[in-house]
């Protein structure tokens, strides 16, 4: 959810900043530390055996920045060294972990964000568990301020459970086929009608207030005077990820065919290509008259952990380049030239 962060007007903004921006995004893989690299970890500075080298190897961690652990690994500096303590800095959340919060598999379509200019007053009502995708994210521009629809993509799910007036969301979000999937654990103690306080607890801590409607089939999450995010509910129980990857498969297979369609009889036809190795079948390229997101879908399929499903027929491997050809029943498709 770190979407524009400069557009954060509230406390609780802020924390969706920091979960929900294209422009300043979190740590989202192991980055700088990864398994063995990381600055300070279960053996660092002033470890067990060589001083300043740690039991392990030196200021290399479990988890590095970034990482399982986030900064400063299981342990923090040193493990009894001379120079290190048992528990040193950091210690066991750290700052911004990779995908260590929760398993939820990122199956929620892509979604453009709206700028809009008024903000709906917040309802409050009953949240419902149960597993949602985000639907609508709605940007606040202000009176007179601009109006349409943002390029970026954003996809999340989330896992909501409710225990009296708290509030606990397990999500995993996706800003885009080019971006790996980040997990969050946020929990809302509801203490209003239609307010409460948000806390971030995994992978990062921070605490703000938010507002909120809910009812039997959505939840809309109120950043501030900034951001309304809305979540739909698919289903009581956890998203199943073979049905899931089914209903994946068969959007993309909708959604090919429809970029292959053309016209034989104009020019510059099936000039573009789709690759398509995530979906199980070999990777190759296929042309495609044009279908912005076909490229997404394929790349979403895998970053949700899908395998080779039966039913799913393989896209014919083409060159990058085709030409139009003209069908019995009208029209055409693009086919390698």
């Amino acid at each position: 959810m770190i979407r524009i962060p400069d557009a954060m007007l509230l406390a609780v903004a802020v924390l969706l900043a920091a979960a929900c921006s294209k422009g300043a995004p979190l740590t989202r893989t192991l980055g700088d530390g990864g398994a063995e690299s990381g600055s300070g970890g279960s053996a660092a500075s002033g470890g067990n055996d060589a001083g300043g080298g740690g039991a392990g190897s030196g200021s290399g961690g479990a988890a590095g920045v970034g990482g399982t652990a986030g900064v400063g690994g299981a342990a923090g500096a040193g493990v009894a060294g001379a120079s290190g303590g048992a528990s040193g800095h950091g210690g066991a959340s750290g700052a911004g972990g990779a995908g260590s919060c929760n398993a939820l598999a990122s199956t929620a379509p892509y979604i453009h964000a709206n700028y809009v200019a008024a903000v709906p007053s917040p309802q409050g009502g009953t949240p419902s568990p149960g597993s949602y995708y985000l639907t609508t994210l709605n940007k606040f521009t202000g009176p007179g301020g601009m109006t349409g629809v943002d390029h970026d993509e954003f996809a999340e799910t989330v896992w909501l459970t409710v225990s009296g007036n708290v509030v606990t969301i397990q999500l995993v979000q996706n800003d885009g086929p080019e971006t790996a999937n980040v997990q969050q654990t946020m929990v809302l103690t509801l203490s209003g009608a239609t307010t409460g306080t948000l806390q971030y607890t995994c992978p990062f801590t921070a605490t703000g207030p938010f507002a909120y409607t809910a009812d039997a089939t959505t939840f809309h999450l109120f950043g501030g005077m900034a951001e309304e995010f809305v979540y739909t509910k698919q289903s009581d129980g956890p998203i199943d990820l073979l049905t899931a990857c089914k209903a994946m498969q068969a959007d993309f297979a909708t959604a090919l065919a429809a970029a292959q369609k053309c016209d034989p009889t104009a020019t510059s036809q099936c000039q573009a290509a789709v690759e398509v190795p995530e979906l199980g079948c070999p990777s190759c390229e296929v042309v495609i008259q044009s279908g912005v997101g076909v490229g997404g879908m394929a790349a979403h399929f895998s970053q949700a952990g899908c395998s080779s499903l039966p039913g799913y027929t393989c896209p014919i491997c083409q060159g990058p380049s085709g030409q139009c050809v003209a069908q019995p029943g009208g029209g055409g498709v693009c086919m390698q030239m």
